[in-house]
């Protein structure tokens, strides 16, 4: 039977509105939207990975430009803001869309883009392109309402990963998304607001060619844990449930914070601050068992078909440095593994320190044991996929050596299949020993 401290817990709501109004615990994320407003600045990007509370922070953002005063009450941002402003959002869901092809892509966004029309009253062109829509719907929602237009668009690279293994889709995609997204730039008179986030960034000579003053927030050291639960917030919000876990599994407090210290903290975006994985901790809460959770919903398709063909040369499990041009080429098409996993969640930055020229380096690791076991876990299955094949293409061979009782030659090929798995992703005896679930 749930207690009332459990019954509190939620890891799958991400609607703002709903989770205040259940009476769910909301880490108060409100202070970065004050920030934001006081630097004004217009257009605003935000990679994180997957479960990392990007959508509930577009919610939060929906309903404060839309003046929802009661919904934060008690929240860092109630007596910070005239809520008499209040301005008409467009949020947008890209992972919502159907982007098995171009056409279906171009057809589900025009059908979102006339549910703002219809709520506005506003007639628009079904013959003209839907990135030219796009614009005319904001321009006229400025013109009926006086107001200038929120923007809101979520997983804005969702149709171009869901894709990545068909080349010519995820590219028809991709230049399709570049002329609806630069939209936002020609219709800057009209905007009051623009937040975007994604898993990835592509590079701007793609997508946001024409965004050239997007203000990009992922290594941001003022905005580093504007996603994800700092040590202070778990405490201060989760302490009974923390305690109330202690309790069922027999450890101190101290000891079961330790334990979610290990499994689900250490990811960083400035080397310095760091934060627990929301979803992991939140559902290890609610389930009062501390075993991985993040890579049955958190591990986005895209990497996997991405690393299936790769060759994987690198130790990930010691220290990697890596340059911040290198770390800034997010492009999941171009670029090399180590930003990729990065921006999965794969990797986290353990510092950042100037070289002898003063440019800024970074140094990646692997952010906790919940992520060791899963990367170990994944690459294993990929690389066990490649010898398999490898295996298959010469059984024909294989045989003839066992029949022959030719015990070198099989033994070489056999070392020669087997050389081919990093040995690093074999799980220590002593952290198996000493770190099992609870």
């Amino acid at each position: 039977m749930e207690t009332n401290n459990i019954g509190r817990l939620s890891f799958d709501v991400s609607d703002f509105n709903k989770l205040i109004s259940l009476e769910k615990i909301y880490v108060d994320k409100t202070k970065f939207i004050k920030q934001m407003i006081d630097e004004k600045g217009t257009y605003y990007f935000l990679s994180r990975p997957r479960r990392f509370g990007k959508t509930l922070f577009i919610s939060t953002l929906e309903n404060f430009f839309k003046g929802n005063k009661k919904l934060f009450e008690g929240l860092y941002i109630y007596d910070k803001w005239d809520w008499n402003e209040n301005y008409p959002v467009i949020h947008l869901d890209m992972s919502k869309l159907v982007s098995k092809s171009v056409d279906l892509l171009e057809l589900t966004l025009a059908e979102y883009i006339n549910i703002f029309a219809e709520e506005y009253d506003i007639k628009l062109n079904e013959e003209l392109p839907v990135s030219f829509n796009f614009s005319q719907l904001i321009r006229k929602i400025h013109k009926s309402t006086n107001k200038t237009v929120i923007v809101l668009i979520d997983e804005y690279d969702a149709p171009i990963l869901d894709n990545i293994n068909n080349a010519e889709i995820s590219d028809n995609n991709r230049r399709f998304l570049q002329d609806f997204y630069n939209e936002l730039k020609s219709s800057e008179e009209h905007l009051k607001f623009v937040f975007i986030t994604g898993i990835t960034k592509f590079a701007k000579t793609s997508i946001f060619s024409k965004l050239n003053n997007l203000t990009e927030l992922t290594l941001d050291p003022k905005y580093s844990t504007i996603c994800g639960i700092t040590h202070q917030e778990l405490e201060y919000h989760y302490k009974n449930q923390i305690q109330d876990l202690s309790d069922k599994l027999n450890y101190s407090y101290k000891e079961i914070l330790d334990k979610i210290n290990f499994y689900y903290d250490g990811y960083s975006w400035d080397g310095k601050n760091k934060v627990f994985n929301p979803y992991s901790t939140i559902l290890a809460l609610k389930s009062q068992k501390i075993i991985p959770y993040w890579f049955e919903s958190g591990t986005p398709t895209f990497l996997a078909e991405i690393l299936k063909n790769r060759a994987i040369n690198i130790d990930y499990f010691k220290p990697i440095t890596i340059t911040e041009s290198e770390l800034r080429k997010y492009d999941p098409l171009s670029a090399k593994d180590l930003p990729l996993l990065f921006q999965s969640g794969y990797l986290t930055i353990k510092e950042k320190n100037l070289d002898k020229n003063d440019m800024i380096n970074y140094t990646l690791g692997i952010p906790n044991f919940e992520v060791e076991i899963g990367f170990k876990d994944n690459l294993l299955d990929l690389y066990t996929e490649k010898i398999e094949n490898r295996f298959k293409k010469s059984q024909e061979a294989i045989w003839e050596d066992i029949l022959n009782g030719n015990c070198e030659k099989l033994s070489k090929k056999l070392r020669a299949y087997i050389s081919g798995l990093p040995y690093y992703l074999r799980m220590s005896k002593e952290n198996k020993e000493n770190h099992h679930s609870c």
